[in-house]
């Protein structure tokens, strides 16, 4: 058959004369091993490897020639150096040996990319078509396989493109726009399997790390991480060995797997002849669905992951401030490697900082909400006897779940120091206010149908013991006694019950200077036809003595009083 088609029969002796044919309908395993064995005595023969050594160690020459120019002339490490050199290399440039190399790595793509049958599929026409049906066998087998190595494909389309560029395949009458738009169309594979690929990494960084502050014990210890990751930090630099970095390890890890999917990015661009600028643009626009996609969603993950405690999250916040501050030489470590300055008009810039500063917003919310959370676990706990007696002249003492309480926020917000400040003054004054709503609406509870004077006088007690606290600064940064505000409704409400100062509430509401200023009338009127209750349940045996009709009338007049006040004002 190859011997009636004048065209292919050329080709295949331009490959050598090797060819391997598959039976697609014939599932059996054995062609696989068959194919497997074929590329292994092709390796053999020639000498173990795909191309020869005299042209390996000319490339290898002439890029470690252009390595120590550009580090003579610019201040860049080794791999950036060489991803540079590559791209200069004149003699990969000139030659065939992307071709070679090309064709021996598609086929290995093709192997590789799929499972069973498929593997055949894509390998076989690798073979086949030698160099050219290399890097289509490589697309072949991709589209039928279940995984692929990213890299290893890469190597199969800058073939594809040398030998469109030499003109082999219109040479042999093939028409060469069918391959362009296969190009195209793995372009964007490639790119969809590298965010794969890094969604896996960033996931393992994330769950592997321990989201506490990196100990450094000597300065090696200190350049090893901050030759990883910009730390800009002059009075870190200061401080004795041993000390600690602000960031846990996914910050030096994450930065560098961003790197990392940037350099493969450039390696998928290498002698494509794209210019510079689109280099630029591809790579950028690539590394932001990385970040917007799926670096966002994995740190989303690790937030919002169950059993996430408090000092977790304020570590993911110290951490994303970080990786937020060092986005710019992110930017610029592009612009080294691309030979393209950041400020060049319409350049794409990257979304790294909405990225960073998205997942400390979602942390610091979840941080709102997990403390609220456990504040609930302690209110639980409370159990007030609202049918308590007044208490003779003996202090009352604070209840002992609000005594512990108050201990976890001392403790939680101690771990607070290193936050932006107004992350951790939001968390006291949220949790303050919490409280304070929270015992607000025991207060208020339908459920509780009569109140005691005595149950007031140590609700009282617990929110002394809660003002204290606030007073005591428990975060820097607020004024005065600003937190004190949290508890503002309820300090007003119980010192109008416990001081019972109905006349000055009465003839001051609704004035700017009133002492019980937020006080609400519905509030104060639900809470005093509780105590009524409690004031005739006590007088169904004590209805003759004085003291306590005096008392009855007077409950029912403020009661009286309040509605009408409630009713002018809706009028």
């Amino acid at each position: 058959m190859i011997s009636d088609h004048l065209v292919l029969s050329d080709f295949i002796s331009q490959c050598g004369g090797g060819y391997h044919v598959f039976n697609n309908r014939d599932k059996d395993p054995s062609q696989v091993r068959e194919l497997l064995q074929k590329i292994n005595t092709m390796i053999e023969k020639n000498g173990g490897s795909c191309y020869t050594d005299d042209m390996f160690e000319k490339a290898e020459a002439t890029i470690k020639k252009e390595m120590e120019r550009l580090q003579k002339e610019n201040v860049m490490t080794d791999k950036e150096a060489r991803a540079k050199a590559e791209r200069r290399n004149g003699f990969i440039q000139e030659s065939k040996v992307p071709v070679i190399v090309g064709a021996a790595a598609g086929a290995g793509a093709g192997v590789g990319v799929g499972i069973g049958i498929e593997v055949a599929v894509g390998a076989a026409i690798g073979v086949i078509g030698g160099p050219v049906g290399a890097a289509v066998g490589a697309g072949v087998g991709i589209g039928v396989g279940l995984a692929v190595e990213a890299l290893e494909w890469s190597a199969s389309l800058v073939c594809t493109v040398h030998w469109i560029e030499y003109g082999q395949v219109q040479g042999y009458g093939f028409p060469v726009s069918q391959l362009f738009d296969m190009l195209l169309e793995m372009r964007e594979q490639y790119g969809e399997i590298l965010l794969k690929r890094w969604n896996v990494t960033f996931r393992q960084v994330l769950d592997q790390d321990n989201y506490s502050p990196i100990p450094v014990s000597t300065e090696e210890e200190y350049t090893h991480y901050t030759s990883q990751f910009p730390l800009q930090d002059p009075e870190l630099e200061k401080l004795p060995f041993p000390k600690k970095l602000p960031f846990s390890e996914f910050v030096p890890k994450v930065y560098c797997q961003l790197k990392e999917f940037i350099y493969a990015c450039l390696k998928y661009s290498e002698d494509l002849h794209l210019s510079s600028t689109e280099v630029d643009d591809m790579i950028r626009k690539s590394t932001n669905l990385l970040l917007t996609r799926t670096l966002s969603h994995c740190l989303q993950y690790a937030i919002k992951k169950k059993n996430v405690g408090l000092a977790e999250l304020v570590q993911v916040i110290i951490n994303t401030t970080h990786l937020e501050q060092s986005c710019h030489f992110l930017e610029e470590f592009i612009s080294n490697i691309t030979n393209v300055p950041p400020d060049t008009v319409n350049a794409t810039k990257l979304y790294g900082t909405s990225t960073f500063k998205d997942a400390r917003h979602a942390a610091e919310a979840e941080i709102y909400t997990s403390l609220n959370a456990k504040i609930d676990q302690f209110l639980q706990l409370a159990d007030y006897d609202w049918m308590a007696a007044v208490p003779g002249s003996e202090n009352l003492a604070a209840s002992d779940y609000l005594i512990d309480l108050i201990a976890f926020l001392k403790s939680t917000f101690s771990v607070f120091t290193n936050l932006p400040g107004k992350v951790a003054q939001t968390a006291c004054m949220s949790a303050c206010k919490h409280i304070s709503t929270s015992l607000m609406q025991l207060l208020l509870d339908p459920e509780v149908r009569q109140i005691s004077m005595g149950a007031l006088h140590q609700l009282n007690t617990d929110v002394n013991e809660c003002e204290s606290f606030a007073r005591a600064g428990p975060v820097a940064g607020f004024q005065g006694d600003t937190l004190l505000l949290a508890f503002s409704d309820l300090r007003q409400l119980l010192d109008l019950f416990t001081q019972w100062d109905w006349s000055t509430y009465l003839a001051d509401y609704g004035k700017p200077t009133c002492k019980y200023l937020r006080v609400n009338p519905h509030t104060a009127l639900a809470l005093l036809e509780k105590m009524r209750e409690t004031s005739r349940k006590n007088n169904v045996f004590a209805q003759f003595r004085k003291t306590d009709r005096d008392r009855q009338k007077l409950i029912d007049t403020v009661i009286k009083q309040l509605r009408n006040l409630i009713a002018q004002h809706h009028t």
